[in-house]
């Protein structure tokens, strides 16, 4: 993946195929003067992102990496959740050892099936674990979705009332 005229320190989402079908990136404009780039591949696997890694965080340098992986691994009929998480916290290693100031958020799978919560929680668990932060879209509207985005890409401290309309 070669990104042209790219700028150093932008915001990327990287996703399978509900996150490159979505408009919610196009819902969300540029936030602070930060540009966002959707590089979200449709039918993407975990076991694919290490041939996109190294472009991304080379020829952007992310301040912030929003991920939403997983939703095509749940549809492989060996799916297992042990493998999955620990190649993904493999993947968070790599990620936060090539590119020191990159904050990462990991998006839930966009699966209400009993194997996506479960997968949901373990991501939750991990990005516990690993100082990401978890941010739960799954069963909320478009509109809400950019909203609790929004709050994670400003770079400013919000006040009360803004505080107020991202509450849970």
């Amino acid at each position: 993946m070669q990104i042209n005229n790219a700028k150093k320190g932008q915001v990327v989402f990287l996703g399978s195929t509900s996150l490159s079908n979505n408009n919610l990136i196009d819902c969300l404009g540029n936030i602070d003067d930060k540009k966002i780039y959707n590089l979200s591949i449709n039918g993407l696997k975990l076991n694919q992102v290490e041939n996109y890694l190294e472009s991304i965080l080379t020829d952007l340098a992310p301040s912030k990496l929003f991920m939403n992986i997983g939703e095509e691994d749940l549809k492989d009929k060996d799916f297992d959740l042990e493998t999955f998480i620990e190649k993904y916290e493999w993947l968070l290693f790599q990620i936060n050892s090539k590119c020191k100031n990159c904050r990462l958020f990991l998006i839930s799978i966009f699966d209400t099936s009993w194997i996506g919560e479960k997968v949901n929680v373990a991501l939750e668990k991990l990005a516990l674990e690993t100082g990401c932060k978890f941010i739960n879209l799954n069963q909320n509207s478009l509109w809400d979705s950019v909203c609790i985005l929004r709050m994670y890409l400003r770079t400013f401290p919000i006040n009360f009332t803004e505080a107020m309309q991202y509450r849970g």
